[in-house]
């Protein structure tokens, strides 16, 4: 019988995660996890020992087992894995880099991270993801981003979630979803403005989107909603110290040396911060989902004036596809942003990416002023895109 057992729920997946050996992992989910997944405690199941298949499986979207053993355990599985693991075995990254065996299609697939702290097992026939550790503190860590993973791969699978490379906030209540690639300046934007504009903080690195569930109301009969997932604000220091945010940080986490450093690469050495923290210091707190009003692809470059540019309606969904996080066909094993190709989405999935040609894109661009860049998408938003394409896109004006 597992130690601790709670339900794990997001836009109608349910997943349940058992403990064995410790009883931490409730109250920290519930803290990490708050506002996007709901955590509520659940009935222990009876004889879910490793390898059976639990009793409550056929009930929720999977199951997630936590086990903390002894140091001497942890070898013994970690040198099964290695001895049954292929010559050549694949790196593909479910938080970090994993060597992952490749068992027959619909098999459970065993994995090593790079310093054996955790040996991990999912098996896609049965939804079930094992992970073991030794230490308690890393588990309590790990096993929060398996099991985001975890929902992350259902909301896909289930729910025909279209998950994308992005920061979002909400102004006026909807939606602006900052995508492109890593530097940017998505986080930046994100946090200008929320500084700027009021805008209220959902999600930093990952927003999936989905179709609404009421009818199409927008311009061109498209409705989309962007949700938040836990994860942490990942922010150069350089960027809070432009802003003026710097202050805000905990003096113990030791970022100030980092600013006054003289190599660039330590300057814009980045932290993480909770979600909730980040909101907090404008006065709010994160929203878990709101309507999609915008796409917005950012490139901010020294020396540049902050200009906005439609993005052409036939060219968004080319565009969002190339945002969309790589996914393992073997379930749930996310690999993370671009590799190696994105592979396809569930069919509803991807027509929701070719639906999005009716949403309000832009180009932004801009320099050091960042508050440039931030007043010009204010007026961009508030004119709407038919209002900018003109005889650029005449067939959505």
């Amino acid at each position: 019988m597992s130690d601790s057992s709670v339900l794990v729920h997001c836009d109608g997946v349910r997943v349940r995660v058992e403990s064995y050996g410790w009883t931490s992992f409730p109250a920290y989910a519930s803290v990490v996890y708050t506002p996007y997944f709901d955590v509520t405690e659940a009935e222990r199941s009876e004889g879910a020992e490793h390898g059976a298949v639990s009793a409550v499986a056929d009930v929720d979207s999977a199951v997630v087992r936590l086990h903390l053993v002894p140091e001497a355990e942890l070898d013994d599985l970690r040198a099964a894995v290695e001895r049954a693991a292929p010559l050549r075995p694949v790196p593909v990254e479910i938080h970090r880099s994993l060597l992952l065996t490749q068992p027959g299609p619909g098999r459970p697939r065993d994995a090593l991270d790079p310093n054996g702290r955790f040996v991990y097992r999912s098996d896609p026939r049965s939804r079930e993801v094992d992970l073991w550790a030794s230490d308690v503190a890393l588990l309590l860590l790990e096993s929060a981003r398996l099991v985001r993973t975890v929902v992350v791969s259902l909301l896909v699978e289930e729910r025909n979630h279209v998950p994308v490379h992005a920061s979002c906030v909400a102004l006026d209540g909807r939606a602006v979803v900052f995508t492109g690639s890593s530097g940017s300046g998505k986080t930046t934007l994100a946090l200008a403005a929320m500084q700027r504009l009021g805008a209220r903080f959902i999600t930093n690195d990952l927003v999936m989107l989905r179709a609404a569930d009421d009818p199409p109301e927008s311009r061109h009969g498209v409705r989309v909603r962007a949700f938040g997932m836990p994860l942490p604000v990942r922010m150069a220091t350089g960027t809070l110290q432009g802003l003026g945010l710097l202050g805000n940080l905990d003096p113990y986490q030791e970022v100030l040396p980092f600013v006054e450093a003289p190599d660039w690469r330590e300057r814009e050495r980045k932290i993480e911060v909770g979600s909730g923290r980040v909101a907090s210091w404008f006065g709010t707190a994160p929203l878990p989902s709101a309507e999609l009003a915008c796409l917005v692809w950012p490139r901010l470059a020294d020396g540049a004036d902050a200009t906005s540019a439609p993005v052409p309606r036939r060219e968004v969904p080319g565009k969002l596809y190339a945002e969309v996080p790589v996914f393992d066909p073997a379930w749930p094993v996310w690999t993370g942003f671009g590799y190696p190709a994105p592979l396809s989405l569930p069919p509803a999935a991807a027509g929701l990416v070719a639906d999005c040609a009716g949403i309000d894109a832009m180009e932004l661009r801009g320099g050091r002023d960042v508050h440039a860049a931030v007043d010009t998408l204010a007026r961009f938003l508030a004119a709407g895109t038919a209002g900018h394409r003109g005889s650029v896109d005449p067939e959505v004006a």
